[in-house]
């Protein structure tokens, strides 16, 4: 059940992505007409709160079902019609609502695009999930979906009410209370703090912000309340209830905190004469910096509190990432680090620039650190990789180009470029190609191939061998890895399969490895020979 929620959640984001992108007006005219009854809402607080009352209700059944689950084949057929359904639902494209929403019935192309939506979901669980067990759970449920229709009802009541007939002002405190803040984190380093209260204007002379509703930091608020959730469910096993309840308030005032810290060194950026790094950079990814450090802390600090964790021995985890070895360390962490620090690099560089990234050379050295500390832990055995290693990476650059629709829009490169002098332009290029096919390949084969295809499988994923991937497990890290890859999510999909055949050929890391470095190069020699920067 557990496998069937993270697929439909990564495929829903996937289809999220897509509709979004192409479609948004037409999105936002089909959400009005169907938020008049609140369907969407309704939807999924019936879907949480049955599953929760069910769980309650049955849960040894589920620890029956479970264990059945680990025995019983996915089923080709239906796995086969769910892509086939989700492949129509994704590429059909939202047809027009203009008709339906002015009352003239269903169009057939809209009827056909949401059936299709429809079926993919119950394909994908009928191909994990056997037909009898479905059965089994709703006999056991009784009548209890009719509280999940009747809380759902009631939730959906309030949050209609609340969004619709509460006036903004209702939720000025969140601002006011930003405000605040950043105007006592100035008052030190600002002489003459510039404000205007009712309009929320804080800054100096030179430079000033407006704190609007949605700088007030409830977007990280909700973030690290789910985090905090999720954590604790994970770490359920090692930590003591209720005190490690307060993690949950403690995240959400620590977010908060960090986004005034955020805004106020916002404005002194650019009080100090770099707006453009101010609003451009700092700006946009600050933000995930506070984020990423609070799940950092929560994640290094958390085990190390005694008030809120079991003695050791007492009770031995199996819902982490990974189970540890004999040595008594995490295996998992050799293996999502590298990737870990090339992102926080990433949003470390981007925060200090005003459209192009000059500080990515730092990602390269970061990666390079991680994966040279770690390197006794990985299964690379250095020698002569096969020649389907290389003809692979080779499809999938071929490949990537044949998807591409046209250059995207100008990310910076090209002026950053040139407004460099030629000794740091030469040594950028040099560290974005070395980066390209070394520590991007090694960092993205451990954490997709090595680690997420085996995890799903296991979660001593160590005992699994490479050559026996499954069909599931590649499916589902390659789906990751794409949505990795942005607006090229379908390329990035793709080429994820054809890394797994490659490993799973010989069971060998870096077979995978190679043909991951043979694409980047190629790519790099691709958009160094035209200039196509829109490739970086």
């Amino acid at each position: 059940m557990g496998l069937l929620a993270l697929v439909l959640l990564v495929e829903g984001l996937l289809a999220h992505l897509r509709v979004q992108r192409e479609y948004h007006a037409l999105t936002s005219d089909l959400a009005a007409g169907l938020g008049s009854f609140s369907i969407a809402r309704w939807s999924l607080a019936f879907a949480v709160f049955s599953a929760v009352i069910a769980f309650r209700g049955i849960r040894n059944r589920f620890r029956e079902i479970s264990r059945e689950r680990q025995i019983t084949p996915v089923s080709s057929r239906f796995a086969i019609l769910h892509f086939c359904a989700l492949g129509m639902f994704l590429n059909a494209g939202l047809p027009p609502v203009s008709d339906w929403m002015r009352g003239a019935g269903w169009p057939m192309p809209l009827a056909v695009w949401l059936c299709s939506g429809a079926s993919a979901i119950v394909f994908a669980g009928m191909a994990l999930v056997p037909f009898r067990t479905w059965v089994t759970l709703l006999r056991g449920t009784g009548k209890l979906w009719l509280c999940g229709a009747a809380l759902a009802g009631i939730v959906t009541e309030l949050s209609q009410r609340i969004w619709t007939e509460w006036d903004q002002s209702r939720w000025n405190f969140a601002t006011d209370a930003t405000f605040w803040l950043v105007k006592q984190l100035l008052r030190p380093f600002l002489h003459n703090v510039t404000l205007n209260s009712e309009a929320h204007i804080i800054g100096s002379e030179v430079f000033q912000i407006r704190i609007a509703g949605v700088c007030s930091g409830w977007e990280g608020v909700g973030l690290a309340m789910v985090f905090s959730i999720v954590w604790l469910w994970l770490e359920r096993r090692e930590s003591r209830f209720p005190q490690a309840l307060v993690l949950i308030p403690g995240a959400m005032i620590s977010i908060f905190l960090l986004n005034a810290v955020r805004l106020a060194i916002l404005i002194m950026i650019g009080d100090h004469g770099y707006p453009g790094v101010a609003m451009s950079g700092f700006h946009s990814q600050a933000g995930w910096i506070a984020f990423n450090g609070l799940v950092l802390g929560i994640t290094l600090v958390a085990p190390r509190i005694a008030w809120i964790r079991v003695p050791e021995g007492t009770a031995p985890s199996t819902a982490g990432l990974a189970v540890r070895n004999d040595e008594g360390r995490n295996p998992a962490v050799a293996f999502l680090l590298p990737f870990a620090v090339i992102l926080a690099a990433g949003t470390i560089s981007r925060a200090t620039t005003d459209g192009f990234e000059w500080l990515y050379p730092l990602r390269f050295a970061a990666a390079a650190a991680v994966l040279w500390l770690y390197r006794r832990d990985y299964p690379i055995q250095l020698e002569k990789p096969g020649w389907f290693a290389m003809a692979a990476g080779v499809v999938v650059f071929a490949m990537w180009i044949a998807l591409d629709h046209g250059p995207s829009t100008d990310n910076g490169i090209s002026s950053g470029l040139a407004a460099l002098p030629a000794p740091a332009r030469i040594g950028w290029i040099v560290f974005r190609v070395l980066a390209a096919t070394t520590t991007v390949p090694l960092a993205e084969e451990l954490a997709f191939r090595g680690f997420l295809a085996r995890r799903i499988m296991s979660a001593n994923f160590e005992s699994i061998d490479l050559r026996r991937l499954s069909w599931l497990a590649v499916a589902c890290s390659s789906l990751v890895f794409g949505l990795m890859h942005g607006d090229r999510w379908l390329a990035g999909a793709v080429a994820g399969v054809v890394y797994a055949a490659v490993i799973m050929r010989r069971g060998k890391i870096l077979d995978s490895v190679v043909a991951h470095a043979v694409t980047n190069m190629l790519l790099a020699v691709w958009v160094l020979s035209g200039g196509r920067w829109y490739f970086w």
